[in-house]
């Protein structure tokens, strides 16, 4: 099944999307390389700090038929700083768009 992919800048109504996605990469996909404690502690959200460092720098969102899927974002010197992608959407070209 082909999915459709596309890749707006973020809005802050995307803020718990976002992090939702970040947690299921560290939760679901990232769980098989590091121990319960790493990944407790990696995957803890403050919404709080993330709602002003999601708008702080160009950030992405890619939907696959209009969900929310992944987000990257670049830091002010043009570094990627993070790219996500939800465990549900792995393996289908999400990061690659």
């Amino acid at each position: 099944m082909s999915a459709d992919i596309t890749v707006r800048r973020y809005r802050p109504p995307d803020l718990d999307a976002a992090i939702a996605i970040y947690q299921s990469a560290i939760r679901d996909v990232a769980s098989q390389d590091y121990d319960p404690v790493q990944i407790a502690g990696w995957s803890a959200v403050d919404r709080d700090d993330w709602e002003p460092w999601r708008l702080r720098c160009p950030t992405w969102i890619a939907e696959v038929d209009e969900v929310p899927a992944g987000f990257s974002d670049l830091e002010p010197d043009g570094h990627l700083d993070m790219m996500f992608v939800h465990g549900r959407f792995q393996g289908r070209g999400v990061a690659t768009a």
